[in-house]
């Protein structure tokens, strides 16, 4: 039985598993439709983009930042690969000498925030156009293992959610969930192997089975249906999902998340875009999980994670790039 997630519905972000372009094509529309969704809330006059976030020690800025920075380097991997290998190299050993200095943030400090939001928009509006052009059987060099076209976009949508909902719960903004989300919730379901593997902990042998309800009513299922261990969403309304949705990815509690767990335990944030989190240790009565591809390739970059371990807060973002990398979906 395959584990790769397949909703029963057919929410209108595609995420068929066929390397087509017409799934790369709608991964790109998802991907615009959510930076132009972020870009409405900072681009009003009355956000300071000063604001502290929920990241400790970033502002509002900071976050667009570091979206700026990542966007700047995704283009240039699809560009220029060669180029970008040598920028992550030099990007890496910058951050270890000195001593976990975020640069994605840093960038954009000397910055306005008009100018900040100029380039932002600049360079994802060239990210996305070099990526509608790219051959769905691309594998695109990034930091960690090399990713599939349809991964490679589909991080740019977990990254631009992820850290447009810390900004929304800065400045107290409610944003209304889409189906898009479910790439989102994929990459969550899938990086609980990666979990395990950055912290040298054994993988449960158990499979696990998730069901969502999105925004439109559709439900989406990963892993097989008759596994023990289960994680649901209880309610259909759009504000249930997105409260559900935020555990996957982002600081929040999961006492804000409306789920049915069954037989099991959730960490408090996800190791896709926490994996310095720690998951619940394994044991017969208590097994950890966000949900899971028992499928999932094994991570072949430990010697990377642990010269990355040391740089406390500052390695989030390139812990979070390697554990969407090492999805293929």
């Amino acid at each position: 039985m395959s584990t790769r997630g397949t909703p029963t519905g057919s929410p209108s972000s595609a995420f068929g598993h066929t390397c087509d372009d017409d799934a790369v094509q709608q991964l790109c529309d998802d991907f615009a439709a959510e930076a132009d969704d972020l870009d409405r809330i900072v681009a009003s006059p009355d956000v300071d983009w000063s604001t502290s976030t929920p990241a400790p020690g970033w502002s509002v800025a900071d976050q667009i930042s570091h979206l700026w920075f990542f966007d700047q380097r995704a283009a240039m991997a699809l560009a220029d690969p060669d180029a970008f290998r040598a920028d992550a190299e030099a990007l890496m050993i910058a951050m270890v000498e000195s001593g976990g200095t975020d640069m994605s943030a840093a960038a954009g400090r000397s910055m306005t925030s008009a100018s900040l939001l100029d380039a932002w928009r600049l360079d994802r509006t060239r990210l996305i156009e070099l990526a509608r052009d790219v051959d769905p059987s691309t594998r695109v060099p990034w930091y960690g293992p090399a990713m599939g076209a349809r991964s490679f976009v589909t991080a740019r949508v977990m990254e631009t959610w992820a850290h447009g909902q810390d900004i929304a719960d800065a400045l107290a903004v409610t944003r209304e969930p889409a189906d898009r989300l479910r790439h989102v919730a994929h990459i969550g379901v899938g990086a609980r192997t990666f979990s395990y593997a950055v912290h040298a902990r054994p993988m449960p042998d158990a499979a696990i089975r998730v069901e969502l309800r999105g925004p439109s009513g559709d439900v989406w299922t990963w892993g097989p249906d008759d596994a023990v261990d289960r994680v649901a969403a209880t309610r259909s309304s759009s504000a249930s999902w997105s409260r559900s949705g935020a555990t996957s990815t982002t600081r929040r509690s999961p006492s804000t998340a409306t789920q049915r767990r069954s037989g099991c335990r959730s960490p408090s944030r996800s190791p896709a875009h926490l994996a310095q989190d720690a998951p619940p240790a394994s044991s017969p009565d208590r097994r950890g999980h966000t949900a899971s591809f028992d499928s999932l390739r094994p991570f072949p970059k430990a010697m990377l994670v642990r010269r990355l371990g040391a740089l406390g807060p500052a390695r989030r973002p390139l812990l979070c790039a390697i554990a969407a990398a090492t999805l293929d979906c």
